[in-house]
């Protein structure tokens, strides 16, 4: 008997011991939970400066239908904050959502913080916009801001344009110096965005990192120095007009006469050659320089006296920064013209004698359509993928045919496919 009371009195100081511990702090572990451990850092917003913007992005969360921006270049307390009032585009694909502002102030601190909408539908049946909470705030140190135009950070000329924003210098130095030798001052109104016109130094290389530094001054004090690069990148393109056609493997000639067109390039100072070489020939060389760059490049090609090789047309350009630079064009020699295929777009059956012919060929440079197995009266047109064709006026069934050649391997292939003109239905009339 007495053993069982000293377990009786044994548990009732456990258990007394127990109620008497202080219960653990809950912990909140919500981060859209004012009361919560870390509020507001469940939109992952980042706020970075990119060129002449504060560009924003944050994890595009469910069930939001929309975002409020915030921002304040005197205090990170939301109370302070201006709402932007912008019109924020939720993205169809992907996670984060990007918006980018311009209208900070330079030379302080700028913060940001977003908001998140919901809606909440009443017991009546009444869709209710309900904010949820805002974010952290998030704070970007803006110095004076000088930045290419666009934030490019490549160019093709020289000639560039700077964006130029201060927050209370009136005038901002620009070298192409570090020392700042031979700067230049430009004036400018604090805390109004300026574009300045401002001209890079000659290069000897493509691709060559030019640096550009500023600093702010005033009448009584001169800025830290800052700077940024942007590379000289000239790189001028010629386009196919006529004579070649892209296949796996490149661009394979299926004309004798091929025209090029030298692409319009900013920076271009002059042009100073167009040439022809062949693979494998050294020795050859063929200047077909056009008049202007405005002219096109015309390549005559005999393959009756020509070497059947792959070839080349370079044209060198001249930039305004000094260099000269290539736009190539491989000339490749095909293998064999086909399988040669074609396709009425109506169908086998058309109703009009106007239909459309996709025509499959590789390495065809021509086509000539017929219903008339030697060709006779029809008219080669360069190739295209899909033409127009122009039926007899005959109902009843026949063979359209279709002649595929290149001239460059002296080459035809012929295919064909069945076709029945057909009345339309009649219309009822109505009564």
């Amino acid at each position: 008997m007495r053993d069982r009371i000293l377990v009786v009195a044994l548990l009732g100081l456990a258990v007394l011991g127990a109620c008497s511990r202080t219960p653990d702090e809950p912990t909140f572990d919500n981060p859209f939970d004012p009361n919560g451990t870390n509020p507001g850092t469940g939109y992952g917003l980042i706020v970075e400066s990119q060129g002449d913007s504060i560009v924003m992005s944050w994890d595009n969360l469910p069930d939001v239908v929309s975002y409020s921006v915030f921002w304040s270049s005197d205090s990170p307390d939301f109370d302070g904050m201006v709402n932007l009032d912008a019109e924020i585009e939720l993205p169809v694909s992907g996670t984060r959502v990007v918006f980018s502002h311009r209208s900070f102030v330079a030379e302080r601190t700028n913060w940001y913080r977003i908001r998140g909408w919901t809606t909440v539908t009443t017991p009546s049946g009444l869709v209710v916009p309900t904010p949820m909470l805002e974010s952290e705030a998030v704070a970007v140190d803006i110095t004076v801001m000088v930045q290419p135009s666009g934030g490019q950070t490549f160019t093709p000329t020289r000639f560039i344009e700077l964006f130029v924003l201060t927050g209370v210098a009136d005038s901002v130095e620009v070298s192409d110096e570090r020392t700042f030798a031979g700067s230049r001052v430009v004036a400018v109104t604090p805390g109004q965005p300026d574009t300045v016109a401002y001209d890079l130094p000659t290069v000897t290389e493509n691709l060559t990192d030019l640096w550009v530094h500023f600093r702010t001054r005033t009448a009584t004090s001169i800025g830290a120095a800052d700077s940024f690069a942007i590379q000289a990148s000239f790189n001028p393109r010629m386009s196919v007009e006529r004579g070649l056609r892209t296949e796996p493997g490149g661009e394979f000639m299926v004309d004798t006469l091929q025209v090029f067109r030298i692409e319009d390039l900013e920076g271009t100072e002059s042009l100073e050659q167009v040439a022809r070489y062949r693979q494998g020939d050294p020795d050859f060389f063929e200047d077909i320089t056009p008049p202007s760059l405005a002219d096109p490049v015309v390549v005559h090609w005999d393959p009756a006296i020509e070497v059947l090789v792959d070839g080349q047309v370079k044209a060198t350009l001249l930039s305004d920064f000094g260099f000269s630079s290539d736009a190539l064009i491989d000339t490749r020699i095909p293998a064999a013209v086909g399988p040669a295929e074609i396709e009425i777009v109506e169908g086998a059956f058309p109703t009009a004698r106007d239909i459309h012919v996709v025509s499959t060929a590789s390495n065809a440079g021509y086509i000539l359509l017929s219903e008339k197995p030697d060709f006779a009266g029809a008219i080669w047109v360069t190739w295209a993928d899909t033409v127009e064709y122009e039926l007899a006026d005959t109902l009843g069934a026949r063979f359209l045919f279709a002649a595929f050649s290149n001239p460059v391997l002296i080459e035809t292939v012929v295919t064909s496919t069945p076709v029945t003109l057909v009345s339309p239905p009649s219309v009822p009339h109505r009564r």
